[in-house]
């Protein structure tokens, strides 16, 4: 197995995702989704023949998180994450600091 690691600059601050690919399956994870990632991911995965199968949030704050629900549509692959951002991801009211509206998106698994 080989990573390569392609750093996604996204958002009003900006904030980084990280797109994860292993270069000999082709399997892929998505580290983060801040605003208006879903579309340069894409790019990216595509031009790396990678096939995206989780997303991965490493924190609830708005600007790791506002992007989800884009990325979700474009990839319906589970979500993971820390039980503690449940909350900031499936009710987008407690979402209260974000700038930016925000879609609900489903946990679907814990780590």
């Amino acid at each position: 197995m080989t990573l390569h690691i392609h750093q996604i600059p996204a958002g009003p601050l900006p904030t980084n995702a990280f797109l994860v690919t292993d270069t000999v399956s082709g399997d892929a994870m998505l580290v983060d989704t801040p605003p208006d990632v879903a579309s340069m991911a894409r790019r990216i995965a595509e031009e790396a023949g990678a096939n995206l199968r989780y997303i991965v949030i490493t924190h609830g704050h708005w600007d790791h998180i506002t992007g989800a629900a884009d990325v979700v549509k474009q990839w319906p692959v589970p979500v993971v994450g820390h039980e503690l951002v449940r909350t900031r991801l499936e009710d987008a009211s407690a979402t209260t600091t974000s700038p930016i509206p925000m879609q609900p998106v489903k946990l679907d698994q814990t780590i």
